[in-house]
C-alpha cells in the first residue's frame, strides 16, 4: 500500500509539473502580440487601421467597432450624401436646425481653428469648392465674376451655433459647409477613441494622410513618413511618434493644369483662388487629428513664415513646411525627430 501511494504521489507530481508548464505556455501564448490590419473606403480615400496586442478575437472586434464608429461620422458629415445633416444645414440655412453632438462638437472645433488662423481656415469656403469642382472630376476655373457674386457667402462669423438647444444656424442663404479640411480629423480622432475604449493601446490609423498613432511607452514609437509633394513615389522624410497625430496639406493632392499654371484645391477663403503662398506642402504633428488636420490647412494658406510663427505660438504643436523650392523648414521642438530620405 506504502509502494502504491508513494508511485501516486510521484505521478501526481509528475503531471502538476506538466501542467504547470502547459498553462506557462498557453499564458504566453496569450500574451504573444500579433499585428492585424485592415483597409475600407471611406471619406473619399482608403482608411487603414492597424493594431497591435494579444487576442485575436479581442483585436477584431475593436478594428470593426471602429470601422463602424467611421462610417455612421461620415454619412453624417458628407456633403455627398443628401440626408447628412450637412446638406441638412445648406437647405435650412437661416433657420436653426437640429443637429447631433457630434455635428455641435466639429463646427465649434472649426470655429475655434478659423479664430486661431485669422479666417484663413474656413469650412464656409463651400461656395468656392462647388465653383472650382475639383472633387468631381470636371474642374473649371471660375470667371472673376463668379468668384465676385459669390464672396459675400464666405465668412466663419455667419456660423451660429447654439448648443444647449442642438443646433446650428447658417446665417446666409446660399452658404455651403465644407467639412473636408477638418471632419476626416475629428472622425480619426473618434475611431482611435474606439479602440482604446475597447482595450487596444498599439494602434495605427492612416486616413489618407491623416494618422493618428498611439503606443505603450515600453515598445519604439511609430514612424510615420511625409509624402514627398513633388515624388507619390518618395517619402520626403520620416518622424516617430508615441502618442499622437500628424496631417499633411499638399498643393499635390488635387491640382489640374491649365495653360501651364497649376490649380490646387487649397483655396485662400479671402480670394477663392488657390492659396499662393509659396509652399508645397505643410505637416502638423499634435495631439488630436481633428487640430493637425485644420492647422495643415491653415498654416499651408498662411505661407511659411506667418505660418511657422502661429506654429511656434501653439502648444503642444509642431510643423514641417515645404517651401516651392523644395525646401524644408522645421519648427522648433522637431528640430532632432525628423530625418531626411
Amino acid at each position: 500500500m506504502c509502494w502504491l501511494k508513494r508511485s501516486h504521489i510521484i505521478a501526481i507530481s509528475f503531471f502538476i509539473i506538466f501542467l504547470s508548464i502547459i498553462l506557462t505556455f498557453l499564458a504566453k501564448q496569450s500574451r504573444k502580440k500579433e499585428e492585424i490590419s485592415r483597409t475600407e473606403l471611406l471619406m473619399g480615400t482608403f482608411v487603414e487601421i492597424k493594431v497591435v496586442g494579444s487576442g485575436r478575437e479581442k483585436l477584431h472586434s475593436a478594428v470593426n467597432k471602429a470601422f463602424e464608429e467611421m462610417s455612421r461620422l461620415e454619412g453624417m458629415m458628407s456633403r455627398y450624401n443628401d440626408g447628412s445633416e450637412v446638406a441638412a444645414l445648406e437647405r435650412g440655412a437661416e433657420t436653426c436646425v437640429d443637429v447631433s453632438q457630434e455635428m455641435i462638437d466639429v463646427v465649434e472645433k472649426a470655429v475655434n481653428v478659423s479664430i486661431l488662423s485669422g479666417g484663413l481656415f474656413d469650412v464656409t469656403v463651400g461656395p468656392f469648392v462647388r465653383l472650382w469642382n475639383f472633387n468631381e472630376g470636371e474642374e473649371k476655373i471660375p470667371t472673376e465674376n463668379e468668384i465676385k457674386s459669390t464672396l459675400p457667402l464666405i465668412g466663419y462669423r455667419n456660423i451660429f451655433v447654439n448648443r444647449e438647444l442642438s443646433c446650428i444656424r447658417l446665417g446666409k442663404k446660399g452658404m455651403r459647409l465644407t467639412l473636408g479640411g477638418i471632419a476626416k480629423g475629428y472622425i480619426v480622432d473618434r475611431a482611435m477613441n474606439v479602440l482604446r475604449l475597447n482595450g487596444v493601446k498599439n494602434a495605427l490609423i492612416n486616413a489618407g494622410g491623416d494618422i493618428k498613432v498611439i503606443r505603450e511607452s515600453n515598445e519604439k514609437p511609430w514612424r510615420i513618413g511625409i509624402q514627398h509633394p513633388r515624388d507619390r513615389q518618395k517619402i520626403f522624410a520620416t518622424v516617430d511618434i508615441y502618442n499622437g497625430s500628424i496631417a499633411t496639406s499638399g498643393d499635390y493632392e488635387r491640382f489640374f493644369t491649365r495653360d501651364g499654371v497649376r490649380y490646387h484645391h487649397i483655396l485662400d477663403p479671402r480670394t477663392g483662388m488657390p492659396a499662393k503662398s509659396g509652399v508645397e506642402s505643410v505637416s502638423i504633428v499634435a495631439n488630436d487629428s481633428y487640430y493637425s488636420d485644420a492647422l495643415a490647412t491653415a498654416v499651408f494658406v498662411m505661407g511659411r513664415e506667418k505660418g511657422l510663427t502661429l506654429v511656434e505660438r501653439l502648444k503642444n504643436v509642431e510643423g514641417v513646411i515645404i517651401d516651392n523650392k523644395g525646401r524644408p523648414w522645421v519648427s522648433s521642438g522637431l528640430k532632432g525627430r525628423i530625418n531626411y530620405n
